[in-house]
């Protein structure tokens, strides 16, 4: 994971986690003093949870409810693209977590807008990336689950094929998803036919109800 950070401009602390939070995320206001993922188009977003270093973490990559976040509010930064989309440099983002689940979860992932180089009162983002950090995402990288997973589970089941498509290592970032639900989580591990998570799924996710993995990616972004 590149660092949130990619430049000199100042952040905000004294922010206490409304919930847990992924590094990378873009956050909104919630009880006085929070902040936690944004939810659905986000169009108030406070600025995006920045990594920080820290020994021996509970729950590596994410802020736990009432950590102390940094956010950084404006500038140039490392966001999180969703998987199955792709973005190329000067293309306009937008928060994607409306269109996923049941649309009111805290996440703040980025999608591109329906037509890239268009801006529109939803954009809160744009492609700055270069040669190596500009043309992201895959069109594969959302892959359906042959298996239901229940609330509280750490497994996922997949296929080979599926596995393969979505080119997993330990530490990537993933997204969960069905009809009725969605959630950030991290990958520990992969079989051929199975993802380990870091964290119990907060819900579950059935074949039925087009339960999804999609892997996230990380985009450099001009924040709007």
């Amino acid at each position: 994971m590149m660092k949130v950070k990619q430049d000199d401009l100042k952040t905000l602390n004294g922010f206490a986690a409304g919930a847990a939070t992924a590094y990378g995320m873009l956050v909104e206001r919630s009880a006085a003093g929070t902040v936690k993922g944004c939810i659905g188009a986000g169009l108030d977003y406070l600025g995006v949870a920045c990594d920080r270093e820290v020994i021996n973490e509970d729950n590596p990559g994410f802020y736990e409810t009432y950590d102390v976040m940094e956010v950084k509010p404006n500038g140039i930064c490392m966001c999180w693209l969703m998987g199955g989309t792709t973005s190329t440099t000067n293309a306009y983002l937008k928060l994607g977590g409306a269109a996923y689940g049941a649309g009111t979860e805290a996440v703040g992932y980025l999608i591109p807008e329906a037509t890239p180089a268009v801006r529109t009162v939803n954009t809160i983002a744009r492609n700055v990336g270069d040669a190596t950090t500009g043309d992201v995402g895959h069109a594969d990288f959302d892959q359906v689950l042959v298996g239901n997973a229940a609330a509280g589970d750490l497994t996922l089941t997949l296929d080979a094929t599926k596995i393969t498509a979505l080119a997993l290592v330990p530490g990537d970032y993933i997204v969960i998803d069905s009809d009725a639900a969605q959630e950030v989580n991290r990958v520990v591990s992969t079989t051929t036919t199975t993802i380990t998570l870091q964290n119990p799924c907060a819900a579950a996710y059935t074949t039925a109800a087009n339960g999804t993995v999609y892997k996230l990616v990380q985009v450099k972004v001009l924040l709007l």
